[in-house]
Parts: structure tokens; sequence; C-alpha cells
């Protein structure tokens, strides 16, 4: 026996059924056209609505790429007041913080390892140099360290060249000792310890 024996002999025991008419056949091509007809458009926006999506993520990854290199935001205090800067790395390690105001600082370098091995530091290590006090001088004479909320004066301390101090955060103080070495120079160390 062949295949198309075989095909045969399956098929001689369907009987059709004698309630189908030649209308009804008729109609359910027709609702068969209807339901590919409407499969098409869909298909169609679904086409459209992933070319939108494309072109948009497309632009805003050129955006944010920004030139070549991608800017992370992050919550960070300017002044006293809680800012959103953003962090850009311009070369392994090195990196440029964008703030609000329109000041950029350069920040980054290299650490070394236990056995001399040096490394560029990550933009975890730059997130938390964020939170690190801030020496300003201001053009009137005064000298202010910024950390978090808390601005504290110590224009006296810098005309003496030394000053150390002892900065609210939580239950471990930040001690601060700044060291001013000229006019428009100065050191600032910090420890959680005393000094």
């Amino acid at each position: 026996m062949n295949n198309s024996e075989k095909y045969k002999h399956a098929f001689d025991t369907i009987n059709p059924s004698k309630e189908i008419t030649a209308d009804d056949i008729l109609r359910m091509k027709e609702e068969k056209k209807m339901r590919k007809g409407n499969f098409g458009i869909r298909r169609s926006l679904v086409s459209i609505a992933a070319a939108v999506v494309l072109i948009i993520g497309v632009t805003g990854g050129a955006y944010a790429a920004d030139l070549g290199g991608f800017r992370n935001t992050v919550d960070t205090w300017l002044y006293g007041e809680p800012v959103q800067a953003e962090i850009e790395e311009v070369s392994e390690g090195n990196f440029v913080i964008h703030y609000p105001d329109g000041r950029t600082r350069e920040t980054g370098g290299v650490y070394y390892d236990s056995e001399g091995n040096a490394h560029g530091v990550t933009e975890e290590d730059i997130i938390a140099e964020l939170d690190y006090p801030e020496v300003v001088k201001n053009e009137d004479g005064t000298v202010k360290v910024y950390y978090r909320d808390q601005v504290i004066d110590i224009t006296e301390d810098a005309a003496d060249g030394h000053a150390e101090l002892k900065i609210k955060r939580g239950l471990i103080p930040l001690y601060v000792t700044i060291d001013f070495n000229g006019e428009e120079s100065f050191t600032v160390n910090t420890s959680n310890w005393g000094f």
C-alpha cells in the first residue's frame, strides 16, 4: 500500500456533515477573510510601534551618550542644598561631575593594591567622595565648610592656617582637619575616629 492509498483509506471513513450548506461555506470564507484582514492591520500597528520604540531608543541613547561618555545622575549636596549631579566618565579612572548650577569638577585617579598594581577609581568611589566636606573661600574673605545640610564658618581658623572640626553625621561623627597652605591652597583630611 503506497501513501496515496493510505490517505484514501484514512479519509474514506470520514463522512461530511449533512447540516453544512453552501451558504455556510461562503459565510465561513468571509469570516476567515475578515480575521485575516484584522491580523494584517494588527501586524502593521505592531510594526509601526516597534519602529517608534526603536527610534526613541536610538535618539535617547545618543542623547545620553553626550559625545561618547555616559552620565549617571546621583543625589548629593552643594553649598548645603540637596542637588542632583551628573557623573561622566571621560577616561578610565577619570570623571567629570556636572552640577546643576553649571559648575564642573574633574576628579579621579588611580589607587594601588597590596601588590603594587595600579587600578583606576570607579564610579562608586567617586560617589562615595561626593559625601565629603567642601571648603569654600568666598570673595568677601569668609571661609566656610559645607557638609550635607550643614554650613560651618571657619574664617578665624583659616587666618591661623589650621582648622579642626567635628561634624555631626549619624552615630559616628566626622572629624575634619584643614591645613591652609597659602592664599588659595588647602588640604582636607577626614577621619571617623578623632583628630
